[in-house]
């Protein structure tokens, strides 16, 4: 393989770790809420289970995951776009569109798959709810991460791509 390709591949690499990285806190940002809505996590007073924290791990390698993926669901429509020749913000909003279905299945999934276990009270319940609060509320506001900023993201470093360049 040519070195300058895969220089060009490692920078791909890095922007996706940017965009997925950089945005973690916005992504679970439901969570906290959530665990606190549900009495998991007194706020202000800093205690943290090992339960709450097993959830927020939970949820945030899920989220990772469905960034990354979506990032190469957006990739992938750019380098059609030459093929069918359509504009930058319409190969993203394809790519953002052919991944909105399984990330609103799995989202659909993981809630409807935690709730019983928050609405439980049983034997044992004590130490899975603490796990299932942050992962639920972390579900719910990846997903807006996932199909809303990370195209938004795409669509800055465009223009951050062609200021620079100096094609605005």
């Amino acid at each position: 393989m040519d070195r300058s390709a895969n220089r060009g591949n490692h920078v791909r690499a890095v922007d996706a770790g940017i965009q997925v990285g950089v945005n973690q806190p916005v992504d679970s940002s439901f969570s906290p809420f959530c665990t606190h809505w549900w009495r998991y996590h007194p706020m202000g007073t800093g205690v943290l289970t090992t339960a709450v924290i097993i959830g927020y791990i939970s949820v945030l390698a899920v989220a990772i995951q469905t960034g990354i993926i979506m990032v190469e669901f957006i990739r992938e429509a750019l380098d059609n776009r030459k093929k069918t020749s359509a504009t930058y913000m319409e190969a993203v909003i394809e790519g953002s569109v052919s991944r909105l279905r399984p990330k609103l299945m799995t989202v659909a999934t993981t809630v409807f798959g935690l709730l019983p276990i928050i609405l439980s009270s049983g034997s044992g319940m004590d130490i899975t709810r603490p796990i299932a609060a942050p992962s639920v509320g972390g579900m719910v506001s990846s997903t807006l991460y996932v199909l809303y900023f990370i195209p938004c993201l795409f669509m800055i470093m465009e223009d951050i791509r062609d200021r620079m360049s100096g094609n605005h």
